[in-house]
């Protein structure tokens, strides 16, 4: 098992694209923090910035209690996420 070990990195930003921006992840289920690695994973991994999110709005059907999201389609044949 390789270990890997973890920095604290700082984004600077706009307050309210950053408030927006956590709106609509906590309608995906994950945090800011969880997107800034997935991002950061798929850009490595792929040399490409590859994945399209469908945030859900006022206007869609919302998930059951208990039902996570079910229409994430992330490319991953040229390799996996570690």
């Amino acid at each position: 098992m390789t270990v890997h070990s973890m920095i604290t990195s700082t984004v600077r930003m706009d307050a309210t694209l950053k408030q927006e921006a956590q709106e609509r992840l906590k309608a995906l289920g994950m945090n800011f923090n969880t997107f800034v690695v997935i991002a950061t994973h798929q850009l490595v991994a792929q040399n490409r910035i590859l994945f399209d999110l469908d945030v859900p709005n006022k206007l869609s059907p919302q998930p059951k209690h208990g039902q996570g999201i079910t229409n994430v389609t992330m490319d991953t044949t040229e390799s996996t996420i570690r």
